[in-house]
């Protein structure tokens, strides 16, 4: 789960053709005069405006975006088509849906959607169905134009292209577009992709950090009850290894049969953890990925499997030392008048 959480994180940023997203702030929107400061902020090689707002959809929350017909975006569709640039043109009422709002809310391809917007009612019909993860998948694609002519308002993102993917150049060229904007009176929020790309991850990782500390402490778990199981075989057993001792096995002999007992205990144990994980990643991944509105990908490498063979005999070796220690320092006498 863990990983499948990670690479939804990669894919929705990977999709993101954009290297800078410029938000605006406090109720101010982009008209042409910010469009063309933009324009000639050095670094920039293209930008692409948008409009974006909070809408209802049978009473649920989601989110409105006015795209152009090729936004700096892989739309990832599903099912059905994107909208064409002539029904951007034409301001058309067509609209592509993400995957978890056409779930949730049972709308389809062709159907028609109610948006309850801040300016009123606006029904669409469903054209496209998107897997792209923008807003969780609770979010309505519809052309820009109709958006701005539905709320009657102007553009309030642009996505900005720079012209080299140096990280330096990109972060200069943000501090300049900031200022520019900031100096015709425009406050805005700027995302830089390839950094919240990198805190996103660095998050995950601290999440998987603590999912990999709860796994070990249930190995540790497992590895004590492997050690009190052929603790107790040996205790149980002192009578047949004074036996076997007696009748000229060595203590390597006595220490094969236990040390074969306890690899093949841990070998069942590998090969019934390997189809329930899978089983409980699925399930596990599933759940967390509804809950908070995601696709996760399932991602269970078989590089995963190998290594968890190779850590569960590692691991049974270690814990089947002292015991294995104790199995063989039974002196024949002793061991026959153990009770």
């Amino acid at each position: 789960m863990t990983a499948g959480v990670a690479d939804t994180t990669r894919a929705w940023f990977d999709d993101n053709r954009f290297d800078v997203w410029i938000q605006s702030a406090a109720g101010r929107t982009f008209d042409e005069r910010s469009a063309q400061a933009i324009a000639a902020v050095q670094g920039v090689a293209g930008a692409q405006a948008w409009t974006n707002n909070d809408v209802q959809v049978d009473d649920r929350d989601a989110e409105a975006w006015g795209l152009p017909a090729r936004p700096l975006m892989d739309m990832r569709i599903s099912g059905g088509r994107f909208y064409r640039p002539d029904e951007v043109a034409r301001g058309a009422r067509v609209a592509v849906i993400g995957r978890s709002l056409s779930r949730t809310t049972g709308t389809g391809l062709g159907d028609d959607l109610r948006l309850t917007t801040a300016n009123g009612p606006a029904t669409f019909r469903v054209i496209g169905i998107s897997a792209n993860q923008a807003a969780n998948g609770d979010v309505v694609f519809v052309p820009d134009r109709t958006l701005r002519d539905v709320l009657d308002a102007p553009a309030n993102n642009v996505w900005i292209t720079t012209t080299a993917d140096d990280h330096e150049l990109i972060d200069a060229t943000t501090t300049r577009l900031e200022d520019t904007l900031a100096a015709s009176g425009n406050q805005v929020v700027s995302l830089v992709n390839y950094d919240a790309r990198e805190d996103q991850v660095a998050a995950n990782a601290s999440i998987s950090m603590s999912i990999t500390v709860l796994g070990l402490l249930i190995v540790g778990i497992s590895m004590v009850a492997l050690i009190n199981t052929i603790t107790t075989g040996v205790l149980e057993r002192t009578r047949e290894i004074g036996v076997l001792r007696c009748i000229g096995a060595r203590g390597r002999d006595v220490r094969r049969i236990f040390a074969t007992e306890g690899l093949t205990m841990a070998l069942a144990g590998w090969a019934a953890g390997v189809p329930l994980g899978y089983g409980l990643a699925r399930a596990v991944g599933w759940l967390a990925g509804n809950a908070v509105g995601l696709d996760i990908a399932f991602v269970f490498p078989l590089g995963y499997v190998a290594g968890a063979l190779v850590g569960t005999l590692a691991l049974a070796v270690l814990v089947m030392l002292l015991p294995l220690r104790r199995a063989v320092r039974f002196k024949p006498g002793e061991a026959l008048r153990y009770a």
